[in-house]
């Protein structure tokens, strides 16, 4: 097998916090969380956009589209419903995918400092 000219991206995006200091205001979930003014997963989808190597992007959330109008996830190809557990999300993401006989790569959101 050949290795394609470009990969889908699974970007996860959908996990939710559990461990915030008392007081902080809970945003809805660790993707969303500014960083710099800017959402993370925003950051991590700027980079992937970026790749020469990634074509289509998956991200995976468990908020509704109307959460995404903002230009910054103007590289989101498509959205897939988080699931309860990471490897639900995980499922959920590569179900998404055109070609399950090719390769994807699966990247957390969480990953702000990413670059192409």
């Amino acid at each position: 097998m050949s290795f394609p000219d470009k990969v889908e991206a699974v970007l996860l995006a959908g996990g939710q916090f559990k461990d915030l200091p008392p007081g902080e205001p809970v945003p809805p979930s660790k993707g969303l969380l500014p960083i710099g003014g800017r959402p993370m997963a925003a950051r991590t989808l700027e980079a992937l956009v970026g790749s020469q190597r990634v074509g289509r992007v998956i991200m995976v959330t468990s908020h509704s589209a109307d959460h995404f109008t903002d230009p910054v996830w103007d590289g989101v190809d498509h959205l897939a419903a988080a699931g309860e557990r990471l490897i639900d999300s995980f499922r959920a993401g590569m179900e998404a995918v055109d070609d399950p006989a090719t390769p994807a790569m699966v990247v957390a959101g969480d990953l702000p400092f990413l670059t192409a």
